[in-house]
């Protein structure tokens, strides 16, 4: 058995808060998601011009989990898009997804989107089984192929095979109460 130095607890303050462009090179993490980077600057861009929003949870000044939220692709079918939702491996299941994924579909509330989806691989059946908890339906399996271009210039293609969930951001009402219009 290992012989115990120290223990102690520290409270977690986190901000979630729009993303920045000082915070592109942290949200690499550590080299993780370095041949992203162009991917996500393209995101960024995005993100300017208002139609790709992105989150970041902030732990003093770091930002350790993200979420972005596609206001164009689907906004014709009311339907806001949520992807790129990750928590820094250390520090999942410790809530800051969830709070991520709220602001992420407030997001899409306050911008008139009547539902959000979200993607996820079919080889993550234990996230599948979250987002189901939560109120996300599923809609259809899809496959998309991503090509990007590392820092160093290659480029490189992924393929998602996913299942696509749904969920209706409408308020719901409670019984015996019937919603006004004005």
């Amino acid at each position: 058995m290992a012989c115990v130095l120290d223990r102690f607890r520290r409270r977690l303050e986190i901000v979630v808060r729009h993303c920045e462009a000082s915070d592109l090179p942290a949200l690499e993490w550590f080299g993780s998601f370095s041949p992203h980077r162009g991917f996500m600057e393209e995101q960024f861009v995005r993100h300017g011009r208002g139609e790709n929003v992105m989150l970041v949870a902030d732990h003093a000044g770091f930002p350790v989990g993200q979420v972005w939220i596609d206001l164009v692709t689907q906004a014709g079918e009311g339907i806001a898009t949520i992807w790129a939702l990750r928590v820094i491996a250390s520090l999942q299941r410790l809530g800051i997804g969830m709070r991520l994924l709220a602001a992420g579909e407030g997001v899409a509330r306050a911008a008139g989107f009547d539902a959000a989806e979200i993607g996820v691989e079919h080889d993550n059946p234990g996230v599948r089984n979250w987002y189901e908890r939560i109120g996300y339906r599923f809609v259809r399996d899809e496959v998309i192929e991503q090509t990007y271009r590392s820092a160093d210039g290659d480029v490189s293609q992924r393929i998602f095979d996913q299942a696509i969930l749904r969920k209706s951001l409408r308020a719901a009402v409670p019984s015996g109460l019937t919603p006004t219009r004005s």
